[in-house]
C-alpha cells in the first residue's frame, strides 16, 4: 500500500486551475491501491468533499 500525503495551499481551494489540478490528482490517487491523506488548515474556500456533504 502507498500513501500519499497532500498539504492543501490556497491554490488547490480557490476555484481555478489550481482546484482542477488538485481534483484530478486526487482521483489518480484513489483509482489506485492507495491511501489519501489530506492536511488542510486553511479556512478560507470552500471544503473539498469526496463523499458528499458532511451532516
Amino acid at each position: 500500500m502507498l500513501t500519499s500525503i497532500e498539504i492543501l495551499s490556497p491554490k488547490n481551494k480557490r476555484l481555478g486551475e489550481g482546484r482542477k489540478a488538485y481534483r484530478l490528482k486526487r482521483k489518480q490517487v484513489l483509482a489506485r491501491l492507495s491511501h489519501l491523506v489530506k492536511i488542510n488548515l486553511l479556512r478560507i474556500g470552500k471544503p473539498m468533499l469526496i463523499l458528499g456533504k458532511i451532516p
